[in-house]
């Protein structure tokens, strides 16, 4: 249920008194609103207009993002206030920009960063992690069944080259589940990833809300689909945790599914330019 939202700077007023938004929200989700506060800060809202849902979601999150900032090797927000009942959470920003936004990307030093974040994230004790997140509630099966419910709506609108490879795709056997769950972040995408534009170093990584407890192939095929084989290959040789059987197969997989995700978002919001760099990417994932 959404409603209408509090103006965010009567909530800031309450959080962090004289402080201002930015004119225009920051960023936008299905369930957040983001507006900057300053160069250092940034309030975010729930959108939900249930006090128990708005509630539950702050609470939820300052714990995630006290747990990050306890296990991530790589930069993560820091609670600076939150207002459970209203849905406000006041957070640090990570500076940088997005890596996707950058040409100058470091990507030795990229992959380098990401193997550490990835073996200290994935090393944690399930049962510390499980006080914060939740085990992964879907299948493979389940996972590649709701894809399929989202490209069916709009597989007419892609070409049909690419049509019969998703199609294909979508009629395979999903791989063997995995057996030994670890702390996912869950949403290692090139515009959570934050760089330093001068330098194209690593700076942190943002949007918590999906970790869980999963595959750990859910972080790896993030980074094969939004940046590439030679940077997962440099990542998976300094990846020292152990690696279940099928652990490559489960990799493809995901970044498959996620794609074909993306490109139905793309063609749904009417999205030329991002359809077009999702389909060529999709294509390369399927034809490996």
């Amino acid at each position: 249920m959404l409603g209408r939202m509090p103006a965010p700077d009567d909530l800031l007023t309450a959080l962090l008194p004289g402080a201002h938004v930015a004119p225009s929200p920051l960023g936008e989700g299905g369930d957040n609103v983001v507006w900057a506060v300053g160069d250092d800060l940034v309030l975010r809202v729930v959108k939900d207009a249930d006090p128990r849902v708005k509630a539950r979601t702050v609470a939820r999150d300052v714990a995630l993002l006290e747990f990050a900032g306890r296990h991530s090797t790589l930069a993560a927000p820091r609670v600076v206030a939150s207002d459970p009942g209203r849905g406000a959470l006041l957070t640090t920003r990570i500076p940088g920009v997005a890596a996707v936004a950058t040409v100058r990307l470091d990507r030795d030093a990229l992959a380098d960063d990401l193997a550490g974040f990835l073996n200290r994230l994935h090393a944690v004790d399930r049962d510390e992690a499980a006080q914060v997140v939740a085990p992964d509630p879907d299948s493979e099966g389940t996972w590649l069944a709701e894809v399929g419910e989202e490209y069916a709506e709009i597989a007419a609108r892609v070409d049909a080259g690419l049509r019969r490879q998703v199609e294909v795709f979508l009629a395979a056997t999903p791989p063997a589940p995995a057996q030994a769950l670890v702390f996912c972040h869950n949403d290692v995408r090139d515009d959570h990833v934050m760089v330093d534009p001068g330098d194209g170093r690593v700076t942190g990584i943002i949007d918590w809300g999906d970790a869980l407890l999963g595959d750990p192939a859910r972080d790896l095929a993030t980074v094969l689909s939004d940046f590439g084989p030679e940077v997962l290959d440099r990542v998976l040789a300094g990846y020292d945790r152990p690696r279940e059987e099928g652990l490559d197969e489960r990799i493809r997989f995901v970044a498959r599914r996620r794609m074909v995700e993306d490109l139905a978002w793309r063609v749904r919001t009417g999205d030329p330019d991002g359809y077009g760099r999702t389909a060529a990417a999709l294509r390369r994932l399927l034809a490996d």
